[in-house]
């Protein structure tokens, strides 16, 4: 067997296997292909001529190793090769790895893309997932688990906005403390960076108001790079540093978006193309306050027959009133402002607005 057909058959087993059993998939080939690949090629070059990582080269030497120690040792071959493998860590995973929350105001889109974090981790499945977020369900969860992805610094929240640039998200030439020019790797890079080190973990960058950004502007070449069955196979040359990048697939993007800032119709291409959008819609359960379920609830009737759904109002504005002055802040400093924005070209007061939609609650 040629070390081409080796290659061929290791980017089989790897593209046939889910997102979390990716790395099982190469301790398997190692074990079974290891001796041969000893004789003919190498770990790394195995990889290479697989299209998959270099760093995934080790992967493969433990199966080879694990094969190894079983055949000195036939007797409890058994016993150390579930010993080995069950060292080894499970990645817990989707395999959607580019996901949007979008919503009017206030229904939670930072609160869940950290929910959605912790049930990545927590192995929740993916229907459950999105059911939880799209509904805005309540879920138990261990409260430990983001911190402890926020302590290991395996996620990222970054706001995209009109200046920002591929200088800033990938690489680019910035001056020093010295007041030199020199080159630089902007956030993404330097996340891709640590997720290629590190394939046993999965990482996060949050992107936070990603339509206010000028996605080709900050993407570049990387944006097919991000697809999912494009992660760790195709391959770019950075125009800057020009060095090969590929984008792993134990990284998650996580964005949100304002629903009210730009209807998804007018959404960047590029961004509907590659991303999953999930819907989030506001949740009278989680208000507890009966006076303020009852405003948000006519207010959102009303919203939804002049402006249409993506404006009402969501559940945060109200899931904090207790009683009637908690009630009263909300409305006159949170609820009117935004009321007059929406209603600006009508010409009408926050108040006389105010009062149609409780009229026509009745």
């Amino acid at each position: 067997m040629t070390k081409y057909e080796l290659g061929n058959i290791l980017k089989n087993m790897y593209n046939s296997a889910n997102s979390g059993e990716k790395v099982a998939m190469i301790h398997l080939f190692g074990m079974k292909y290891g001796t041969d690949i000893r004789k003919i090629s190498s770990f790394k070059e195995m990889a290479k001529l697989a299209g998959i990582q270099e760093s995934y080269s080790t992967e493969i030497s433990k199966g080879a190793k694990i094969a190894d120690v079983s055949q000195n040792n036939n007797n409890e071959s058994e016993t150390l090769i579930v010993s080995e493998l069950s060292t080894a860590k499970v990645v817990h995973s989707i395999n959607i790895k580019n996901i949007i929350l979008y919503g009017a105001p206030g229904v939670g889109k930072t609160h869940n893309y950290q929910n959605l974090i912790s049930m990545i981790e927590e192995n929740k499945n993916k229907r459950e997932i999105f059911d939880t977020i799209i509904n805005n369900k309540y879920i138990e969860l261990n409260n430990d688990t983001f911190q402890k992805i926020k302590n290991e610094k395996r996620v990222e929240f970054i706001t995209f906005h009109q200046s920002y640039s591929y200088e800033d998200f990938i690489e680019g030439f910035r001056p020093n403390e010295n007041g030199n020019i020199e080159l630089e790797d902007g956030i993404f890079k330097k996340l891709c960076k640590e997720a290629n080190e590190n394939i046993e973990q999965n990482y996060y960058i949050v992107i936070d108001e990603i339509n206010r950004g000028n996605i080709s502007k900050i993407f570049g070449e990387l944006i097919t790079l991000i697809e999912e069955d494009k992660r760790d196979v195709y391959e770019v040359t950075l125009p800057y540093s020009k060095e090969p990048f590929k984008v792993p697939s134990n990284l998650y993007i996580i964005a949100t978006m304002n629903s009210t800032d730009k209807s998804i119709a007018t959404v960047d291409i590029a961004l509907r193309r590659r991303f999953t959008f999930l819907k989030m819609k506001p949740n009278l359960d989680l208000v507890s306050y009966p006076d303020a379920r009852g405003l948000m609830s006519k207010l959102n009737i009303y919203i939804t027959n002049n402006l249409g759904e993506d404006y009402q109002l969501g559940h945060s504005y109200f899931m904090k009133v207790q009683d009637d002055d908690d009630l009263e802040f909300v409305k006159e400093y949170k609820i009117k402002p935004l009321l007059e924005e929406y209603f600006y070209a009508d010409g009408k007061s926050a108040d006389e607005i105010m009062n149609e939609a409780l009229g026509n609650g009745h």
